[in-house]
């Protein structure tokens, strides 16, 4: 664009993860930290952009752990592992003092897993994969911001042989109207 003068990248810190190197599966800005997955060490690691300084903020459990998104001081990662019935790890919120509590509680089925998450101001809104004796289904739950528990907005069946992890590939909202792209392609309206 003629006239415009473009800046470069600035460098904001760096990440340690895996001394081989690592896969970076997710990034959440906020206003005064970014949030880094790392996929090969399943960790979520806190860089500062005021004083670029780097801290690990929650390694998980098991060999599993995709950050989903965050906000303040909350990051929301799954790091559940096959076969999806750890509740606690299908969503977990990790703070600042690298607390993880679970967000679904012990009303959601044993089998469940957020694959998106979209945060809106009152609420965390879940693309989830849920696997009943019927077969495996798609569908957004919407939680509070705090504590556990949740509304099971939508569901419908998955492909036959889909994997819960592939029930909601990505989700947006938009006031009360949001977007759930599933794992069979089609792309669905809901409201909550």
């Amino acid at each position: 664009m003629a006239g415009r003068t473009r800046r470069g990248p600035e460098q904001l810190g760096t990440i340690v993860g895996n001394a081989d190197g690592d896969v970076v599966r997710g990034v959440v800005p906020t206003e005064h930290h970014v949030d880094v997955g790392l996929a090969r060490m399943a960790e979520v690691h806190r860089l500062d952009l005021a004083s670029q300084s780097e801290k690990m903020l929650f390694a998980s459990p098991t060999i599993s752990m995709e950050l989903l998104a965050g906000d303040d001081d909350v990051a929301y990662v799954n790091y559940e592992y096959p076969p999806f019935s750890n509740r606690d790890g299908a969503l977990a919120r990790i703070d600042g003092d690298s607390q993880a509590t679970g967000a679904f509680g012990r009303s959601a089925p044993p089998e469940i897993t957020a694959t998106a998450v979209q945060l809106t101001a009152d609420q965390v809104v879940a693309g989830v994969g849920l696997k009943y004796a019927e077969g495996n289904f798609a569908g957004v739950v919407t939680l509070p911001r705090t504590g556990t528990g949740g509304d099971l907005v939508f569901c419908v069946a998955a492909k036959r042989d889909a994997s819960p992890r592939d029930a909601v590939e990505a989700i947006a909202v938009d006031g009360d109207t949001g977007y759930a792209a599933l794992g069979t392609g089609e792309i669905v309206r809901f409201h909550h």
